[in-house]
């Protein structure tokens, strides 16, 4: 998992699987167990939970390449 510091001086936590073409986001490193909820008006966009307090802590996001290359053509 790689990781960038914002502006703010948040650091974000991303991995994307080229494989799936997925990329999902953490705002903290150690969210433990996790699940995911859709977004209802962005397909193929979830926010991330945690369980054991079901606070968001990240984004999951599918077909990466398909929504970048529609954004930009």
């Amino acid at each position: 998992m790689s990781d960038l510091q914002l502006s703010s001086g948040q650091r974000v936590f991303y991995e994307y699987d080229s494989v799936q073409d997925m990329l999902c986001v953490l705002f903290r490193q150690d969210v433990g167990s996790t699940y995911n909820v859709d977004v209802s008006d962005m397909p193929g966009v979830m926010l991330r939970y945690a369980t054991a307090d079901d606070k968001v802590v990240g984004l999951t996001v599918t077909n990466v390449q398909g929504k970048l290359m529609q954004r930009l053509i």
